[in-house]
C-alpha cells in the first residue's frame, strides 16, 4: 500500500494483511452452515426474513387452508405490580 510520493522506495509502502479477510470469509463459510443445521423453524426472531409479523401470519395462513388453530392469549399487563415482593425477597434469600 503506497504511503507517500516515491513509489521507487520500499520505505513509502506499508505492508497490508490478507488474514482478517481470510477469517471473515471462514466465519461466514462456518456461520452459514451452523445456521441452517441449528435453527428451528418455529423460531421468527432474529432470523433472516422472519420477524413478529410472520409469526402473527401463521395462524391466519393456517385458518385460511382449513387446518386447526389453537391459539391462547395471556395478559401479561402489569404481572409484575401484582408481585409480592415480600414473598419475593424471601424466596431469593433461601
Amino acid at each position: 500500500m503506497h504511503k507517500k510520493s516515491d513509489m521507487n522506495e520500499y520505505g513509502n509502502f506499508r505492508p497490508i494483511s490478507i488474514l482478517p479477510a481470510f477469517w471473515k470469509i471462514l466465519e461466514y463459510l462456518i456461520k452459514t452452515k451452523l445456521v441452517g443445521y441449528k435453527e428451528s423453524k418455529l423460531l421468527h426472531g432474529f432470523r433472516k426474513k422472519k420477524s413478529t409479523v410472520t409469526v402473527m401470519l401463521e395462524p391466519v395462513e393456517a385458518f385460511d387452508n382449513l387446518e386447526e388453530v389453537i391459539v391462547i392469549c395471556l395478559d401479561w399487563m402489569k404481572v409484575f405490580v401484582r408481585v409480592s415482593y415480600e414473598k419475593l425477597i424471601l424466596k431469593l434469600e433461601d
